[in-house]
C-alpha cells in the first residue's frame, strides 16, 4: 500500500501499530513465519515476546504434485513484497527468457521479459514447466514469498531468492537453493551459473535436495503440527 500511495507511507506503520494495540490482549498468541519476526515482532508492535511463536510455513502443492520436463525460461510470480524492478534490471543484463506472473506493471520491459497476471491454474502450470525460479523480495520487517519458493523447491526447481528476512529459515544456500545479494548483478550471476553446463551436476544436486527438504520438512502436515504444538503449549 505504501508503494501505491507513497505520500502516505509515514501513516501505515502508525496505523498498523494502532490496529494491533486495539486487537491485542494478554492472552492473545501470535504465530509468525520466520525466526527473525519472532525476535522483532514484539519490539515493532509492543507485544510480549513470550506470546510470539515461529511456525514455519508450507508448500501448497495440493493440485499440482508432479514435475514436468522443464522449458527454457525462468519463472517468477506473486505480489506480496516482490521487488520486480530489481529482477527486471537483472534480466536486462542477460538474454535468458523471464516470465513473471503478477499484477506488477512496468513500461519498456526488456525483450526477454514477459509480465502479466495469471489465473491460479495457469500460474501453477507456468511454474511447473519452468527450469529456474527466482523470487525477488523487498527488504521488510515481515517475511514473504515462502509459498512461492517452497512450491518451486517442492517441484524440483533450482530456486534463487535474495537474502532478506525469513529466507534462511527455509533455504540453505548452495544446498537446497541459492541465496543471493539484493543486486541485479548477483541475481544475473546466479542464473548464468545455473545455466552453465559445467555446473549441471551441482544444480541437479541442489534441485534434488530442495525438493526433499520442501516435501519432507515444509508440508501442510508439518505446518499444522507446529500450530497444534503452540495450541497445546498455550493450553
Amino acid at each position: 500500500m505504501a508503494r501505491k500511495l507513497p505520500m502516505l507511507a509515514w501513516l501505515w506503520p502508525k496505523l498498523s501499530k494502532w490496529m494491533i494495540s486495539c486487537l491485542d490482549h494478554r492472552k492473545a498468541i501470535y504465530c509468525v513465519l520466520s525466526s527473525d519476526e519472532k525476535k522483532n515482532f514484539g519490539e515493532n508492535w509492543g507485544v510480549d515476546p513470550a506470546r510470539i511463536y515461529f511456525t514455519p510455513f508450507c508448500h501448497t502443492l495440493f493440485d499440482v504434485v508432479e514435475e514436468a520436463a522443464p522449458e527454457d525460461y525462468v519463472f517468477s510470480g506473486g505480489n506480496s513484497l516482490r521487488d520486480y524492478p530489481l529482477l527486471i534490471k537483472a534480466f536486462a543484463k542477460i538474454s535468458q527468457p523471464l516470465r513473471i506472473a503478477s499484477s506488477f506493471r512496468m513500461d519498456d520491459l526488456p525483450a526477454n521479459v514477459l509480465c502479466r497476471p495469471l489465473a491460479h491454474q495457469a500460474y501453477m502450470e507456468e511454474l511447473r514447466r519452468s527450469d529456474i525460479v527466482v523470487v525477488p523480495l523487498q527488504p521488510s520487517q515481515r517475511s514473504a514469498g515462502q509459498q512461492t519458493y517452497l512450491n518451486a523447491m517442492a517441484l524440483g526447481k533450482l530456486t534463487i531468492v535474495n537474502d532478506v528476512i525469513g529466507v534462511r529459515d527455509y533455504v540453505k544456500h548452495g544446498v537446497t537453493g541459492l541465496i543471493v545479494d539484493s543486486t541485479p548483478q548477483a541475481i544475473a550471476d546466479a542464473v548464468i551459473w545455473a545455466r552453465d553446463e559445467n555446473n549441471r551436476a551441482a544444480v541437479d544436486h541442489i534441485r534434488a535436495a530442495g525438493r526433499t527438504a520442501a516435501r519432507e520438512k515444509f508440508g501442510l502436515a508439518d505446518y499444522l503440527l507446529s500450530i497444534r504444538r503452540v495450541a497445546e503449549e498455550v493450553a
